[in-house]
Order: structure tokens, then C-alpha cells, then sequence
């Protein structure tokens, strides 16, 4: 992140405003529209993260120049994505990736560093609301809490190491295999 340095700006603030746009809308929708759109949402960020690199060489190719990362149509793609986020979670990592990736930020890792950034901001917003709201199931949240924090350590671990095309093939089976589940069993 350091990298980056200021370019992390508009997609954070894209994120917190998206993450509590979203957060707002899953409590107005309620819980029986969020089960059905569930494995519609994990198939669709399955399928932006796989298409990514090519969606980004056509744009350029139309564009004729890269996105920058504080544009406008930045700050639109993401906080659409981080809305996406605040509302659902569940492969908001593939969604924001394929979004960093097309709009500019092409190495992957610092892709994926500004991906968590955002995914922070989005979370910690739209966690601010759920509680707020009352909706907040502790012992569940607990959980949950304890095993992000694990699985972004290892993640993020995982991410510096893993060759890069290993690391991509396995995002995209793992978004499949869930799309597939949730079709099958629901959630």
C-alpha cells in the first residue's frame, strides 16, 4: 500500500460510501430477496474476476488510454462494486479485484493490497450499520470475526508466495465450486 501511496484515496472513499449504501439496502430488501440472489451474486463475481484481464485490454484497446485510479468512472465502478459489498460480502474480494484490476492497478498484489483496504472500509461501514440496526447475531459475528482475520492473514500470506497464474486459477474454482453449491443447496 505504500506503493500506491495516495492512489488509494477515491477507492476507499468509494468504499465507504458504497459499503453503507449497500448495508442500508440488504436491511430495507430484507433477508428472502438477499437468499435468492445469492448464488446469482457469487457466480456474477466469479465471472467478472475470470473475464478482468481481457475486459481491461478491450477497454484500453477503446479507450486508447488506461483508466486512473482517481477518476470519476473509478469512483463509479467501485462504489457500484462496494455497494455489491456492503450488501452481500460474498466474493466482494473477486468483484473489487477485477475492478482494481480494470481500472489500472494491473499488478496483481497491489491489486489485492487495495482490494483489503477497501473491503475494510466497506466492512467496517456497513458492520457499523448492522449493529446500529440490531440485526447482529454476536455468537455468529464472533465466528465470523475471528475466521476473516484468519483467512486474510493466511490469504494475504498466501498471495505473496503462490505464483501468480496458481493463485488466479484458484480464485476462480473455488467462486465455481460456490456458485454451484448455493444453486444446488441454497443458503
Amino acid at each position: 500500500l505504500k506503493k500506491l501511496g495516495r492512489r488509494v484515496l477515491v477507492p476507499v472513499v468509494a468504499g465507504v460510501v458504497g459499503g453503507t449504501m449497500g448495508a442500508m439496502l440488504l436491511l430495507y430488501l430484507g433477508d428472502a430477496v438477499f437468499a435468492t440472489a445469492v448464488p446469482y451474486l457469487i457466480g456474477f463475481a466469479t465471472l467478472l474476476f475470470a473475464t478482468a484481464p481481457t475486459l481491461r485490454r478491450k477497454f484500453v484497446a477503446v479507450s486508447s488510454a488506461h483508466a486512473e485510479p482517481s477518476s470519476p468512472a473509478t469512483m463509479i465502478l467501485v462504489l457500484i462494486f462496494s455497494t455489491y459489498g456492503g450488501y452481500f460480502g460474498a466474493g466482494t474480494g473477486q468483484i473489487l479485484l477485477a475492478a482494481m484490476i480494470l481500472i489500472g492497478f494491473e499488478d496483481l498484489r497491489e491489486a489485492n493490497a487495495l482490494k483489503n483496504l477497501v473491503i475494510f472500509a466497506i466492512s467496517l461501514f456497513a458492520g457499523m450499520i448492522f449493529v446500529w440496526s440490531g440485526t447482529v447475531h454476536w455468537t455468529f459475528a464472533l465466528v465470523m470475526m475471528v475466521s476473516s482475520a484468519l483467512g486474510g492473514y493466511l490469504g494475504g500470506t498466501l498471495s505473496v508466495i503462490a505464483p501468480l497464474h496458481l493463485l488466479r486459477r484458484g480464485i476462480i474454482a473455488f467462486g465455481c465450486f460456490l456458485t454451484i453449491y448455493y444453486f444446488a443447496f441454497g443458503t
